[in-house]
């Protein structure tokens, strides 16, 4: 995540590949890699990562919360919703934070 955070994507790409390759069901690489795909605005791939971080870990909570947040800035509230009411099961202090994202979304349409 510190190669996400100083904005260099092709190395962090190139390290989720290596961690995804040395250990094929690691929940929070797939995480990382939706969230570069974010940053590129490839939402079907980061939509996919997350899925399948999902499958493999359906309790990580900030894979829960992202694609929260991708579906809301798609326009899909009712899904940013669904994402919610499972989080609220698992992390209640981001399921807030999200469910705060949605209404302050609803506040400005």
């Amino acid at each position: 995540t510190a190669l996400i955070a100083d904005k260099r994507p092709d190395e962090a790409f190139y390290h989720v590949g290596e961690a995804l390759r040395i250990k094929p069901d690691y929940a929070s690489a797939y995480n990382n890699l939706g969230v570069l795909y974010n940053r590129r605005g490839d939402i079907a791939q980061t939509s996919a990562a997350y899925d399948k971080a999902l499958e493999i870990d359906p309790a990580l909570s900030e894979t829960r919360f992202n694609l929260g947040l991708v579906y809301l800035t798609s326009g899909e509230k009712e899904k940013a919703l669904r994402q919610y009411r499972i989080l609220e099961r698992f992390n209640r202090v981001q399921a807030t934070n999200l469910l705060k994202f949605i209404e302050y979304v609803d506040s400005r349409r």
